[in-house]
């Protein structure tokens, strides 16, 4: 039988997908995260800005008003 193992993954790796500020055709601006695919550390940058988007997913949910029953 197989043990299952829950564990916290450490990334050691520090926040580095850069941030951006760009303009859309109105002229409001807007944070852009930007991922080298060549870089080495790739997959940590994308995870990063996946968990940015996530968290910003989330908080834009929570101030939704609730509809009532």
């Amino acid at each position: 039988m197989t043990k299952v193992v829950l564990a916290k993954i450490e990334h050691n790796a520090p926040d580095a997908a850069k941030a951006q500020t760009v303009r859309d055709s109105r002229g409001k601006a807007h944070r852009v995260r930007v991922v080298d695919v060549n870089s080495d550390r790739f997959g940590d940058d994308l995870l990063s800005v996946f968990r940015a988007n996530v968290s910003r997913a989330r908080k834009q949910n929570r101030q939704l008003p609730v509809a009532a029953e």
